[in-house]
């Protein structure tokens, strides 16, 4: 079966198991949140200013992260699937694929890759791929 289908054969189920992963992107965003605020209540501590209560720290600062990362992920998804559905109306040979259609389909595949990887925000939060020297 070619892999390209799946999503349009089968779109129950590749949404269901595209809201599934990012959930678990969501969850890794605000436990990653939640380092980051422990440390920074201990550094809040040592100053003696006031800490971040347990429940701030859930409402106001993890759940962006957990928004953030279930956003960029689930558009991944949704990167591949409009890019399974252009390949799908594309000619076998590819003799009459323009220039514009294939730098969509490019952008479209980074776009998807690093959402459905997780690594979509990262990219929006540093603007850089990982390990590129600034």
């Amino acid at each position: 079966m070619n892999p390209l289908l799946f999503p349009i054969t089968n779109p129950c189920l590749f949404w269901l198991v595209a809201f599934v992963v990012n959930a678990f992107f969501g969850y890794q965003g605000i436990r990653i949140k939640l380092h980051e605020t422990h440390n920074e209540n201990i550094d809040l501590k040592e100053k003696k200013k006031k800490e971040w209560s347990y429940c701030d720290r859930i409402l106001i600062q993890c759940s962006e992260y957990f928004i953030f990362n279930f956003v960029c992920g689930l558009a991944g998804f949704a990167a591949f699937y409009v890019e399974c559905k252009i390949w799908l109306k594309i000619p076998p040979d590819l003799s009459n694929i323009s220039g514009g259609t294939a730098t969509l389909l490019v952008f479209l595949l980074l776009f998807a890759f690093l959402g459905i990887a997780g690594k979509l925000s990262f990219v929006f939060f540093h603007g850089k791929i990982f390990g590129a020297k600034t």
